[in-house]
């Protein structure tokens, strides 16, 4: 059958319209800390403890919103952190935190064995 051509599936169409978005990801991981993206997730709980405390985090290396997401999925894994927000552009985190079973610099440490350089800035109520 030499010289018949089929139609491509349009399942390979949309694959192929569908994979310059993909590679998109992956550029922001190809040369750092990026490289080890995690899962989806939030850092909040549903109730907070009587007694928290505010600290900020000071997070070099995020280059996109998988960064931020690699970050929170790390600090969550910790018991007493009760809420992170992550600021990509400003290289920041700001962390909430039960200070009867957590400290920033543990949080810091959490986050820095992702690969991404971090260093407590502020912690009002210590």
């Amino acid at each position: 059958m030499t010289g018949i051509r089929r139609p491509l599936s349009p399942l390979l169409l949309v694959g192929a319209l569908a994979l310059p978005g993909s590679l998109s990801t992956l550029a922001c991981g190809s040369n750092g800390p990026a490289a080890r993206h995690e899962g989806a997730g939030t850092a909040t709980t549903a109730t907070a403890p009587a007694k928290t405390r505010t600290a900020t985090l000071a997070i070099e290396g995020m280059t996109c919103a998988s960064c931020s997401v690699t970050v929170r999925t790390a600090a969550r894994k910790l018991d007493g952190l009760v809420s992170i927000e992550v600021d990509v552009d400003g290289g920041r985190a700001t962390v909430q935190y039960d200070p009867d079973r957590l400290t920033p610099e543990q949080i810091a440490e959490q986050i820095s064995s992702t690969g991404y350089k971090t260093t407590v800035l502020r912690d009002p109520g210590a």
